[in-house]
């Protein structure tokens, strides 16, 4: 099984940030942490009737995000296309290949200047993958949080390719804003002089349950 032969060429591209028309039909990547792994789950489908066909080829399931590509699902040999109008520079700064540990699925991918599909794939059908990458995380992937999309045709055969990169919440909430935290702090700031004081009352007793360990 081999790497994409245009992984390596890094062509002048835009970063698609136009979001997709209800009539797109769209695949969807999403890249979570999942405990002490990187997880990516990708759906939808298709319309590939606006690209040009190319020869089909093996691809493998990895990250790669300064090329930027990447492949989801089983890996194989694919389908393969081009033509995009838009997609993004990178996704991340790093300039090494990762392989998924485990994959199943369907062949889902795309790079710089191609898309892979399953083999066989008829436009407009539904599509399904995952992918592993076990002990990684954003940082060893070398990943950035975020919204990326390849983007193609127009009209009713325009279409697209997203990935999102979906940081962790922070202790499973997203932070207070600067004013809030005023607020909390405050009865948290009164509490701890009103304990200051008591606990200045009755210091040499403090001190002395300390030192018999009671």
């Amino acid at each position: 099984m081999r790497y994409w032969p245009w992984m390596a060429a890094m062509g002048a591209v835009s970063l698609g940030l136009a979001a997709t028309s209800p009539a797109d039909a769209a695949v969807i990547i999403d890249l979570t942490i999942d405990g002490g792994s990187v997880r990516a789950d990708a759906a939808g489908k298709l319309d590939v009737s606006s690209l040009q066909s190319l020869n089909p080829s093996s691809n493998a399931s990895l990250v790669a995000p300064s090329h930027p590509a990447i492949v989801v699902g089983q890996g194989g040999l694919s389908d393969e296309y081009t033509g995009f109008t838009s997609t993004p520079s990178a996704f991340g700064p790093a300039v090494y290949v990762t392989n998924a540990t485990f994959s199943s699925g369907q062949t889902i991918g795309a790079g710089p200047t191609v898309l892979a599909v399953p083999y066989g794939y008829v436009s407009g059908a539904d599509l399904t993958a995952a992918s592993i990458f076990q002990g990684h995380s954003f940082l060893t992937l070398g990943v950035t949080p975020g919204t990326y999309i390849w983007a193609w045709g127009a009209g009713d055969h325009a279409d697209s390719l997203t990935l999102n990169i979906i940081a962790p919440p922070i202790f499973g909430s997203p932070l207070p804003e600067p004013a809030s935290l005023l607020l909390l702090a405050g009865p948290a700031v009164a509490a701890l002089a009103v304990r200051r004081r008591r606990v200045a009352g009755r210091g040499p007793l403090r001190r002395m349950r300390i030192a018999r360990g009671h």
